[in-house]
């Protein structure tokens, strides 16, 4: 007679089983994010707009089955940090600004739904963050970034064919119907994003890790980190570019400009100097080479955010009830300001105030000082130096960049923050556990 353990081949326990369904989903939200705005579903309408879904949404949505199973069973040990400390105050701060704005703009059920789900959107991403850390051994949680940093390599090394096979990509997917338009980009590098800005941070994102690595001295692919940044500058963001030079700013600021880092820089440059003449043409058909519409239609968010921040200072006008602010107002919508305004931090305190805005600050300010701790601990692997200094940096990439563009509280430009951010969560454990066991193991 079988034992009672051969019922669960090929796992030896259920506990084995939730681990690797723990790590299959890591695995799939790297694929959700590969596909981006090609997996749009049509959903809903909700607050007088279409909100569709992605694929990404339904692995987000599996996730938190799996965070969900994994508390309520007891087989993960519950720590809130200090991150995750200031997540939860700023979600009450957003809560309370949502729930005054029912009633300041008399919204009905679907304007309601609308606003709410913006918020239970931005709740459900955040999940990765403790999906990482209490779902996830250390050596998963490396697992699920490196996932992440292939999914984006295999963005950009597409985005990079899009551009030159595949013009007017964005249009060849969704081309009017129920799903928003897309700007026609021509050649511009959108990738599965269908936006050029929004494919740019991703790319960037992905080339700050790898030359961070470059900078603690680990090695790197030549083509790897052409790809990328052949990929950065195929978006013609200068947005994308913005962000990518204060990351690198960044990773010279805390790790000096090492020998190897510095020589990539300059190849880097060597290598675009002969096609510089015919990426300015190129820019130039898209009026990138100066001020023009596109720029200067950026600085009514910021104008608006700033007045609705005066009239509403504490907790903003709600989290998200910018369609119903700018209505207040009779304000004509400008571009595609409707119901969000490009800006991010900016965006933040316009929707929730200074109370809001200080919450998600002092967020940010954790896992920056999180990280210097781990960048300035020689006895950390140089590995994980490289994810401390790059996790700033690209948080320092994010933030520069949704100034222009709202991609701070893009889903998957969040999703691979909470992931970036829950690894650096493991690399901090593992340094306190150390230091914390040190004198224990001298005494003996």
């Amino acid at each position: 007679m079988g034992s009672t353990t051969d019922t669960l081949a090929p796992f030896e326990t259920p506990a084995q089983a939730a681990r690797l369904s723990a790590r299959s989903v890591a695995a799939l939200g790297a694929v959700g994010l590969l596909l981006g705005n090609i997996g749009r579903i049509p959903a809903i309408a909700l607050g007088g707009r279409t909100t569709p879904l992605v694929f990404a949404d339904l692995i987000v949505a599996s996730m938190w089955v799996i965070l969900i199973a994994a508390v309520s069973s007891g087989h993960t040990r519950l720590i809130v940090d200090d991150v995750m400390a200031a997540v939860l105050a700023f979600v009450a701060s957003a809560s309370v600004s949502t729930v005054l704005a029912f009633a300041r703009y008399n919204m009905g059920f679907a304007d309601g739904a609308g606003v709410v789900a913006f918020l239970v959107r931005w709740i459900a991403y955040f999940g990765w963050y403790p999906f990482v850390v209490w779902c996830l051994t250390p050596d998963e949680s490396r697992d699920a970034w490196r996932y992440i940093e292939r999914a984006l390599l295999v963005f950009a090394v597409f985005g990079i064919f899009q551009s030159a096979f595949l013009p007017g990509f964005a249009q060849m997917i969704h081309d009017g119907g129920d799903l928003p338009t897309w700007d026609v980009q021509g050649r511009r590098l959108v990738s599965s994003m269908l936006d050029p800005n929004f494919a740019g941070i991703l790319v960037v994102i992905a080339l700050l890790f790898r030359l961070a690595r470059v900078a603690e001295g680990l090695k790197e692919n030549a083509w790897v980190l052409v790809a990328l940044g052949a990929a950065v500058i195929l978006t013609l963001s200068r947005s994308a570019v913005l962000a990518l030079g204060l990351g690198i700013v960044v990773l010279v600021a805390v790790r000096g400009l090492r020998t190897r880092l510095f020589r990539v820089l300059v190849l880097g440059v060597l290598l675009l100097i002969p096609f510089l003449s015919l990426l300015l043409t190129f820019a130039a058909s898209f009026n990138k080479l100066g001020y023009d519409n596109s720029a200067a239609q950026r600085l009514v968010p910021w104008v608006r955010a700033g007045r609705l921040l005066m009239e509403h200072p504490w907790f903003g006008v709600g989290f998200n009830a910018i369609k119903q602010a700018q209505e207040a107002h009779s304000w004509r919508m400008v571009g595609g300001a409707d119901v969000s305004f490009d800006g991010g931090l900016i965006f933040v305190a316009a929707m929730t105030g200074i109370i809001g805005l200080w919450l998600y600050v002092r967020m940010l300010i954790r896992v920056s000082r999180g990280a210097r701790h781990v960048w300035r601990d020689r006895q950390v692997s140089a590995g994980d130096q490289a994810h401390a200094t790059a996790t700033a940096a690209a948080t320092v990439a994010i933030v520069a960049h949704s100034f222009f563009v709202n991609s701070l509280l893009l889903p998957y430009v969040m999703q691979i923050m909470w992931v970036m951010w829950g690894r650096l969560a493991h690399i901090r454990a593992a340094r306190r556990v150390r230091i914390n066991n040190a004198p224990l193991a001298r005494a003996a």
